[in-house]
């Protein structure tokens, strides 16, 4: 890959760095109304959104295909373990949950079949 194509994906870059900022702070002062699994649905939608952008970062300079789709799966699910790892050993009082990790991965599966479905839809010719 050469920094040509790198530059196509600075949107993934900065998307994976707020995702790490945000997860990663030692203080969340938002004032977010809060229902039962709110913060699951924040991970879901912080995922979602990396896995999209992703897809179309890579679509830019690719042709899509099964493996190119794992790749983006394997990576978003195990930047979300990462970080969760992360704020268990590293980050108190943050604290590392299965189900925050299970939400992240829900959001990445979810993001790249969204996307897929978007240009089926909109009659792109995406896999390879």
């Amino acid at each position: 890959m050469t920094l040509k194509n790198l530059i196509h994906f600075v949107p993934s870059f900065l998307v994976a760095a707020i995702i790490a900022y945000l997860s990663l702070l030692r203080q969340v002062s938002l004032s977010l109304p809060h229902f039962f699994g709110w913060d699951k649905l924040v991970h879901f939608l912080m995922f979602f959104t990396l896995s999209s952008v992703i897809l179309f970062d890579t679509r830019r300079t690719a042709k899509i295909s099964r493996k190119i789709i794992f790749v983006i799966f394997l990576t978003g699910t195990l930047y979300g373990g990462i970080i969760e790892i992360l704020q268990e050993y590293f980050f108190y009082p943050r604290t590392g949950e299965w189900f925050d990790w299970l939400a992240d991965s829900l959001g990445v599966i979810f993001g790249i079949i969204s996307v897929l479905a978007l240009w089926k839809i909109l009659k792109k010719d995406v896999m390879s």
